[in-house]
């Protein structure tokens, strides 16, 4: 009987493991990119594609630079190149909890202090430049004026979504430009019990585009204290999440086209 390539690839990655955790680790196979094997020290993140040799490096460089602009980060510990199952980026591991155990346990100052900690990481993510960042991004503004190109050239162009995509194309023209996370999610953001930023993780498809992006993703997952205490952070915060707004508007478009293979979604790649 052939061996499975997908439980050959996990038995490499456990033997190498090994190597750094000794015999006690946990398996996290619920990435679609990588395998992640970790103790309570370290977390080692093996990539699942074939290009291996180049993926690590740049992780490792993302998560350097990510460090660099002063954003709680897991450090590189160590890496190695080769063949999936050999090639890994080591990580000293952060602790803290997640924003949904959080929230189901704080009171209204820790609630405020999780709300400042959050908005002062979206001002800094906002300030960064494509030279601090020097990594492939989408052309953000292009996206968009492709957008509304593809509304127009429909036969019979709703009305609706032609002015929603010509709108969500102006706002994109005008933009600041930043460094855009694109999955402050739940369980990439680890916080301590009084609610400041532990750790930011995964820097695997962070991209320079509009910080409207993850202010929004940040903001409508908040109680009121919290995002009350984020926006008060920075005006800029609350343009950001109005722009957002806009781009939404697109969302109906994007579905239609995406699902008729007519291009991908700009606002949820």
């Amino acid at each position: 009987m052939t061996p499975d390539p997908a439980d050959l690839f996990v038995a490499r990655c456990e033997s190498l493991a090994r190597q750094y955790l000794g015999s006690e680790y946990q398996l996290d196979q619920t990435g679609q990119h990588h395998l992640v094997i970790l103790n309570n020290d370290l977390a080692l993140r093996f990539p699942r594609k074939t290009d291996t040799a180049k993926r690590v490096a740049e992780i490792s460089d993302r998560f350097h630079r990510a460090t660099q602009l002063g954003i709680p980060t897991p450090n590189v510990v160590d890496l190695r190149t080769g063949p999936p199952g050999e090639a890994v980026v080591v990580l000293q591991r952060r602790h803290g909890i997640s924003a949904g155990q959080l929230l189901s346990q704080a009171g209204d100052p820790v609630l405020q202090r999780m709300g400042e900690s959050l908005g002062q990481i979206l001002i800094a993510l906002r300030c960064v430049s494509g030279s601090d960042w020097p990594f492939e991004s989408p052309r953000w503004r292009t996206l968009w004026s492709d957008l509304a190109s593809k509304a127009h050239e429909r036969p019979q162009p709703e009305r609706e979504w032609v002015a929603a995509a010509d709108h969500a194309a102006e706002v994109a023209a005008v933009c600041p430009l930043g460094l855009v996370h694109g999955d402050l999610a739940n369980v990439n953001v680890l916080f301590s019990d009084s609610g400041a930023v532990n750790a930011v993780l995964d820097w695997d498809h962070a991209v320079i585009g509009d910080p409207a992006i993850d202010a929004a993703a940040v903001m409508f997952g908040l109680p009121t204290a919290a995002r009350e205490a984020a926006l008060a952070q920075s005006s800029t915060l609350g343009d950001d999440v109005a722009r957002f707004e806009v781009y939404q508007e697109t969302w109906a478009l994007q579905e239609h086209l995406w699902r008729t293979g007519a291009t991908s979604n700009p606002g949820q790649s």
